[in-house]
């Protein structure tokens, strides 16, 4: 019995720990997503606005990371900006940079209000955010009131693992086993590193990690603490692990963003060898930085001096980090309608970033109007090229028909996850219209497709259009062409000098022109022109035209959003 009731206990502890640290992740998760929906795409424009060279990406990746509390939801943001080439390879490699110390503002925190009551912090946090969370109608004051309840939630997590760990006898017992592991030397900072990286793995949060590192480590005299050297050893551990999210990301991800990825881990991993290689001299160094008896600010000074080294020392080499993680991910040589098109929602947990996941779902909207503006200028090459081959430029428009199906299917199902998964009110009207615009760019995949059929139908059967009709389709299908080009370009970047009034009259000039052709078609029909060819020539303009009524339908539906 007393062997069970030993378990008992010992699983009460372990099941008391998950709980504390699943109140204080689940506040950094409220934390993180009321910032992110109260900035929303302001974030992407951030990003932009600062990343124009190396030292600016640093500051960029330092100041978001200090917001959000979280390097993991930093480095995880920016591989899915690089996947959607909202950032360059280089630009990404300074914000994971200014991530790593971005997150060591977590660290002072814990160590200066451990000086007080958490709970004198967390509870009237919570009391600030709810009122704005139930009573507020504007989405923005929501946000806000979650930030301050997750910055609530997350205090008072630690403050019940800082009750926690000190005045429980079993507390005391698991400081004793991991001193039996402290007697080894170096070994012992080696495996402490490992035990700092497999800790953060395990729960997805560096900061996570270096609070219950604080906490073990200052004691406030109860005469168990976590030598400082082991700490300092799990705090470099924490580094590292951090990275599996940013990993994790990139797996389903496009060549750039997985070396984005690639880049994170071995910044990471290549400042952590070199701090243990100076690892006794940088303790001494941050000492006689931080005189005094109270671990935990040392701690903290530790993880920030050590950090802001390992930038300082790699910033320089920012094109090195490019070449060595492009020598290692090698380029793909496979043409984007040679593989099935695959778009999924990455959900990382405790990181997930709707607002920006919408921002990567419009990319790949922006790159699905270019496909379908290349299968009309295809069409319309036929008319003005020499020996087309029809069948070849068939099978070529097929391909790209089939993709766009495909891209159909998946930012549908990637839009429907966006939006059940806390998008604020702009974001959740955002992706219903993106569902909209890829229905209709889908639409005109179709038409193209169909257009091409049409051409080989008429190419089959030997049939000539009359030079005057072709003559006359040529200014239609360049006013086609022309309105699909302004819809690549008002979904790059909305304009203001085109919107539904525009359209519309485009769209006037297209029914004109389509009643003038068809007119003509008929009348040469009553000429005695070959029936066979003028009903395919109609067709073809019936076709042209619903491709202008289907960007009519994406220049309103983009009114619309936010």
């Amino acid at each position: 019995m007393g062997i069970l009731s030993n378990i008992f206990k010992y699983l009460v502890v372990l099941l008391e720990i998950a709980g504390c640290l699943g109140i204080f992740l689940y506040g950094m998760k409220i934390m993180s997503d009321g910032i992110q929906k109260a900035a929303g795409e302001r974030m992407q424009s951030i990003l932009n606005l600062m990343t124009s060279n190396r030292f600016t990406s640093v500051l960029t990746g330092l100041f978001i990371t200090a917001i959000i509390q979280s390097s993991s939801a930093t480095t995880v943001m920016v591989v899915s900006f690089v996947n959607a080439s909202l950032l360059t390879l280089n630009q990404s490699i300074g914000v994971i940079m200014g991530a790593n110390i971005g997150t060591t503002v977590t660290s002072w925190i814990i160590a200066i209000i451990g000086k007080v009551s958490m709970s004198a912090i967390a509870i009237p946090c919570i009391g600030i955010g709810m009122p704005l969370l139930m009573f507020s109608k504007k989405g923005n004051k929501k946000s806000w009131g979650e930030f301050f309840i997750g910055f609530g939630l997350l205090f008072l997590g630690l403050h019940l693992l800082k009750e926690l760990l000190p005045g429980k006898e079993e507390a005391a017992q698991f400081m004793l086993s991991l001193e039996q592991l402290t007697d080894l030397g170096f070994l012992s900072i080696i495996l402490f590193v490992i035990i700092g990286a497999v800790m953060t793995i395990i729960i997805h949060s560096s900061s996570a990690t270096m609070g219950v590192i604080l906490i073990l480590v200052g004691t406030d005299g109860a005469g168990i603490g976590l030598p400082f050297e082991i700490a300092a050893a799990m705090a470099l551990g924490s580094n590292i692990g951090t990275t599996i999210d940013a990993f994790l990301a990139s797996i389903a991800a496009n060549t750039n963003a997985k070396r984005s990825a690639m880049v994170h881990i071995l910044f990471n991993v290549f400042g952590t060898l070199i701090a243990l290689v100076f690892f006794y001299p940088f303790l001494k160094f941050v000492n006689f930085v931080v005189p005094g008896d109270d671990p935990r600010f040392t701690l903290a000074m530790f993880h920030t001096i050590f950090n802001v080294s390992a930038t300082l020392l790699f910033v320089w080499f920012v094109p090195s980090f490019a070449k060595l993680v492009s020598i290692i991910v090698k380029d793909e040589d496979i043409e984007y309608e040679d593989k099935p098109y695959k778009l999924e929602y990455m959900s990382t947990g405790l990181q997930d970033i709707p607002e920006i996941y919408l921002l990567k779902a419009k990319n790949e909207v922006k790159l699905m109007s270019e496909i379908v503006s290349e299968m009309y200028a295809s069409f319309c090459g036929i008319f003005t090229e020499e020996n087309v081959d029809i069948d070849k430029a068939l099978a070529v428009m097929k391909k790209k028909e089939d993709y766009t199906d495909q891209m159909q299917e998946s930012l549908s199902q990637f839009l429907l996850s966006c939006t059940k998964d806390r998008l604020n009110d702009a974001g959740f009207t955002n992706a219903a219209s993106l569902m909209r615009i890829v229905n209709e760019l889908e639409s005109i995949g179709d038409s193209c497709y169909k257009l091409m059929i049409i051409a080989q139908k008429q190419h089959e059967a030997g049939l000539v259009f009359h030079q005057s009709a072709l003559d006359d389709l040529k200014p239609y299908n360049d006013l086609v062409s022309q309105f699909l080009s302004d819809v690549v370009k008002n979904l790059s970047n909305k304009m203001t000098n085109f919107r539904v009034t525009d359209a519309k009259t485009v769209e006037e000039k297209i029914n004109t022109y389509r009643s003038t052709l068809k007119n003509s078609a008929t009348r040469q029909i009553q000429d005695g022109s070959d029936v066979k060819a003028e009903l395919i020539y109609i067709d073809m303009v019936r076709q042209i035209e619903h491709i202008g009524d289907f960007c009519m339908n994406i220049i309103q539906e983009m009114e619309h959003m936010k």
